[in-house]
């Protein structure tokens, strides 16, 4: 059996709506202010592969389940190296999560496998 991989993010409307991670696309969140909390789907790997490097961009083990809330920049590892992951570019991913931990979400990283 494989691994697929994604980063969810919780926070306020307002901080999603600028990394363009809204599921549904901004006019299907008219009815909530931009203070509210919105859950998304930031980043997904498909194959085993992919979710391993996704692990690796936020400095994680794919299966350490102990560390999956990404809290601090520091978690971070060199990912310059790294293939697009899921279709997106890895120094996108990083710099949308940088952000994001700046503005006071919160985000995990959750293997599937």
């Amino acid at each position: 059996m494989g691994m697929d991989a994604e980063i969810i993010v919780i926070g306020p409307l307002e901080v999603l709506d600028k990394v363009d991670c809204l599921e549904y696309g901004r006019q299907n969140y008219d009815w909530d202010t931009p203070k509210d909390k919105i859950i998304c789907r930031l980043a997904g790997a498909d194959t085993t592969s992919q979710s391993t490097d996704l692990a690796q961009l936020c400095g994680l083990g794919p299966w350490d389940l102990n560390h999956h809330q990404i809290k601090r920049l520091e978690y971070f590892t060199d990912f310059e190296e790294l293939d697009p992951i899921g279709g997106k570019d890895p120094i996108a991913i990083f710099e949308n999560i940088k952000y994001l931990l700046e503005h006071g979400c919160d985000i995990w990283f959750m293997p599937n496998g």
